[in-house]
């Protein structure tokens, strides 16, 4: 797997999934993110095992397909402190590496063939919907979410 990307689309995308990291138990997959390169897309997934978000992206330059893993939380750390332009990122043995210019980070790597699946979302019904305007709604629904409630229906918001 071997792919060079820009760094603050990357930045941008590990920021949104750090959401869906288990941020308690560092030693285990969930800490993680999965790195797929196929057909010519970038694919970047965590999961918490409760939920998870899966990105697509065509912004990368491919070389070779691959699947890989690396702890989130580092590799936002690495991706943020680098100076803008494009980033490569390799696997190499049981490492993902990150290099840029001068600078070469390597990251150990859990068995990316163990990650958690995702489920499928074939034959489902879908809705389109125009991403300004649900931001919108969203933000106008922020304020009546209570973060505290033992209550749990309380805690969130109803997307009908």
């Amino acid at each position: 797997m071997k792919f060079s990307i820009e760094k603050n689309h990357l930045k941008n995308i590990l920021f949104t999934l750090q959401h869906f990291l288990d941020k308690k138990d560092l030693s285990q997959i969930t800490s993680h993110i999965f790195i797929k390169v196929k057909n010519k897309k970038l694919i970047l997934k965590a999961n918490n095992y409760e939920m998870g978000l899966k990105i697509e992206s065509d912004s990368a330059k491919i070389e070779n397909e691959g699947i890989a893993t690396a702890n989130g939380k580092q590799l936002l750390d690495i991706i943020k402190n680098l100076p803008d332009g494009d980033i490569e990122i390799y696997k190499s043995n049981n490492f993902l590496i990150i290099n840029q210019e001068h600078s070469i980070f390597k990251l150990s790597m859990f068995n990316a063939k163990e990650y958690e699946k995702f489920p499928t979302i074939e034959n489902k019904s879908k809705i389109k919907i125009d991403n300004s305007k649900f931001l919108e709604a969203i933000k106008r629904v922020i304020p009546s979410i209570d973060n505290n409630n033992s209550k749990f229906e309380l805690n969130g918001a109803l997307i009908n």
